[in-house]
């Protein structure tokens, strides 16, 4: 058994022994759920629990059939956050606001045509229909057809061959008590951008290698590109990819009359006209794909629209917001998180800049795509257009003390 509990009863050892097959991919999972679903001694509870795991029964324990694909079409992944095992399927919607934000570098061109599961293509079409007609980008016309890969289970997901994929974020989920699925499924040609590593435990001799297949990585901060270096991968500081997600709205116009939103962070005591906002919904868990997008970029919405500014600690509603113009506090729980180090502090970069740059990288990369590259010619246009930051990278790791290895 992969869990520390013990099933007290005989369809909680059914499921925990169905768990137990997924987590290793068993082709015997299949097989399994078909017998159980087919039983009819499950409480409400434990039937949903079952029902769950559906999407996960499929030979080798994938997700689904592989989605056909036409040859007119690029194949384009979309970030999901799902898992076979819901206690480690993310519940903050900052992880689908990162997503909605390096998407807004193909929403924002309207010479590329989405093709692939309806919500998700509705959810994308109509955040282009909203976007300011100043912000959207030219380049070269292509069909991408959408696919979604989920960041901690892509060795579960049904992807066609040659899927492209903008990899950012945090990989640090353990499935089923396993270690991070990282590398990603063989299917997937990453291109690393805004890329966090929490614990260096995590950078394992087969990660490692991995990301120097792949590289340069864009890092989101100076502790992953330290890490990075110090192991021979090239990396630099891309900064945070929700810098860019302004680019999706018309710019904030304050108004000192609307609401402050205060966004996982409390209030002064007594204080009017306010409204508390969290990040964490337990709805996400289990939200589709497209819905969950759509969330994500009604509450960045909402921060620019309906309130006079934001005040939080979550790094993921400050930059977005600051990004839409909209006037924002921020009161992080440790100021000196190392997730924060050239983000936020004494080593910032200055926001702007770092929209910008993000900016001008992922549009030459994505017309590289878009124009039929190759990956290994997309890793060279994308060590050719940071050659300057990763200069940058090497200057200063090279004058700074590195960290002790965590």
């Amino acid at each position: 058994m992969q869990s520390s509990e013990v099933p007290t009863t005989v369809s909680e050892a059914w499921l925990s022994t169905l768990a137990d097959l997924i987590a290793v991919r068993s082709p015997l999972s299949e097989a399994l759920y078909q017998r159980l679903v087919a039983r009819n001694d499950w409480n409400p509870d434990q039937r949903i629990r079952l029902l769950t795991l559906a999407p996960w029964m499929a030979p080798s324990g994938a997700t689904g059939t592989v989605p056909t694909v036409a040859d007119n079409e690029l194949v384009f992944g979309v970030m999901g956050y799902k898992t076979p095992d819901k206690s480690q399927t993310s519940r903050n919607i900052g992880d689908w606001v990162q997503t909605v934000s390096m998407l807004s570098h193909v929403i924002r061109r309207p010479d590329v045509q989405f093709t692939g599961p309806d919500t998700i293509v509705d959810a994308l079409s109509r955040m282009r229909a909203l976007t300011p007609k100043a912000n959207l980008i030219g380049g070269p016309a292509a069909t991408l057809r959408l696919v979604e890969f989920n960041r901690d289970a892509t060795l579960y997901d049904r992807l066609p061959p040659d899927t492209w994929a903008f990899v950012f974020g945090w990989f640090m989920k353990n499935i089923y008590g396993s270690r991070p699925q990282f590398p990603l499924s063989e299917n997937i040609h990453p291109v690393f951008l805004s890329f966090h590593i929490s614990h260096t435990s995590f950078l394992k001799p087969a990660v490692v290698e991995y990301l120097k297949q792949h590289e340069p990585i864009g890092c989101r901060d100076w502790h992953t590109v330290r890490a990075l270096r110090s192991r021979g991968v090239s990396a630099y500081l891309s900064g945070c990819v929700t810098t860019t997600i302004g680019g999706l709205y018309p710019s904030a116009v304050p108004n000192s009359s609307k609401p402050l939103a205060y966004v996982d962070v409390k209030p002064p005591e007594g204080t009017t006209n306010v409204v508390e906002l969290k990040n964490l919904d337990d709805a996400l868990r289990t939200r589709e794909l497209g819905r969950a997008l759509t969330q994500a970029y009604d509450r960045i919405n909402a921060y620019r629209s309906e309130y006079s500014g934001v005040v939080t600690g979550r790094l993921h509603a400050y930059l977005p917001a600051e990004s839409c113009g909209v006037p924002v506090t921020w009161r992080p729980s440790d100021p000196d998180d190392r997730r924060f180090d050239g983000l936020i502090g004494k080593n910032e970069t200055p926001h702007t800049l770092m929209r910008e740059r993000l900016s001008a990288i992922i549009r030459v990369i994505m017309d590289a795509i878009l124009s039929g590259a190759t990956p290994e010619e997309v890793r060279r246009v994308h060590s050719t257009e940071t050659v300057v930051e990763l200069a940058q990278a090497e200057q200063k790791l090279s004058t700074t003390t590195a960290p002790a290895k965590s």
